[in-house]
């Protein structure tokens, strides 16, 4: 797609998300706004961003559900990197949550964002930042609960193609 860079697992989903967006030219040209615009974006910690949309939170990530996934996940963050080119991270814990408890991943330190929802209104009450780029795996840890925890520091924006 734009940043030539795949999917940190593989799945039809997603493949159909991305056949059906390079189908589109609206929708590349509204990937290739985001991406520009977090290219452009300030780096602050979550603290930071919560601030600036007057959210008090010091903490933003987002939930996957447990899959069939699972396995090319761990594999991903075996290799201590991972690169996610454009995904929606919640200031809200218990709005990651809902997307999911298979997986928890949390960004420390500073990372480039954009608070899309604040001029939209679209998904406001999910607290969304989108972000994207290449990140450090930090720490992996599994609760009692079954969810692994993945902290993730930001590296670098990708690379686009």
């Amino acid at each position: 797609m734009l940043t030539a860079t795949k999917h940190y697992f593989e799945a039809e989903f997603i493949e159909r998300y991305e056949r059906d967006a390079a189908a589109d030219p609206r929708t590349m040209q509204r990937a290739a706004a985001l991406l520009d615009a977090l290219d452009a974006a300030p780096q602050m910690h979550a603290d930071g961003w919560g601030k600036t949309v007057a959210y008090e939170s010091a903490w933003v990530g987002r939930g996957i559900e447990p899959g069939a996934q699972d396995d090319q996940i761990r594999a991903t963050l075996a290799t201590g990197i991972l690169s996610m080119p454009l995904w929606g991270l919640s200031l809200d814990r218990d709005v990651a949550r809902s997307f999911g408890t298979g997986f928890q991943f949390e960004l420390v330190g500073s990372f480039p964002a954009i608070a899309a929802w604040t001029e939209s209104e679209i998904k406001s009450s999910e607290r969304e930042l989108i972000a994207g780029g290449r990140y450090r795996v930090e720490n992996v840890n599994e609760t009692l609960t079954g969810t692994t925890v993945v902290q993730l520091r930001y590296l670098a924006a990708l690379p686009r193609a």
